[in-house]
């Protein structure tokens, strides 16, 4: 049954592949902020009427199918985001275009955030390297990797306990990122200042 399903869905993937092959490329350029609100629309009605699997209210049941809008985002992310640094004028050092390219990536994510899916949500985020192809500062991509690897650390620290000298009694792992977190701050600040 299960083989059943995966055939299925890779027949359907090939026919839809086809089919996306059919269309000019202007087309999507023409309409890729269309693509954008309905994919927009997808992740907020699947937190209305979406199906909940494993914890997360991320899939819309068609039968004993499954269809998880989460994946139209990255598309739909993808082409605004193109058609939005593509238009002229449009430069990355310009706050404004940081902000409303950021907000294309970001309102998804946080929609996803809702349902939970953190997977896609950390997938999507790449989505920065993007910006930075295009002129967006070192620094930023610098701390987005940071904060992506203090999300990590914290994950792992969470219910962890450390045994710290000079300290009589077990420090809660929430501490001790608190402490790392303070440290590395005031290294920056302190890096910052010397530039």
């Amino acid at each position: 049954m299960e083989y059943g399903k995966q055939f299925i869905w890779v027949v359907t993937a090939l026919t839809l592949s086809g089919i996306v092959l059919l269309f000019e490329g202007k087309f999507f350029q023409d309409y890729a902020y269309v693509i954008y609100a309905v994919v927009i629309l997808l992740l907020i009605l699947v937190l209305l009427v979406g199906k909940e699997v494993n914890g997360a209210k991320a899939w819309f049941g068609v039968g004993s199918f499954g269809i998880q809008p989460s994946e139209f985002a990255k598309i739909g992310v993808t082409l605004s985001l193109a058609k939005y640094l593509s238009e002229p004028g449009i430069r990355m050092q310009d706050v404004k275009t940081r902000f409303i390219a950021a907000s294309i990536i970001i309102f998804p994510c946080i929609l996803i955030m809702l349902q939970p899916d953190t997977g896609t949500v950390l997938v999507s985020i790449a989505f920065i390297l993007v910006m930075y192809r295009e002129g967006l500062s070192g620094n930023v991509l610098l701390l987005g990797l940071l904060a992506a690897v203090l999300s990590v650390v914290s994950l792992l620290m969470k219910s962890a306990t450390f045994n710290l000298p000079f300290v009589a009694e077990p420090v809660s792992g929430k501490y001790t990122l608190m402490g790392i977190i303070v440290c590395l701050a005031l290294l920056i600040y302190w890096a910052v200042k010397r530039t």
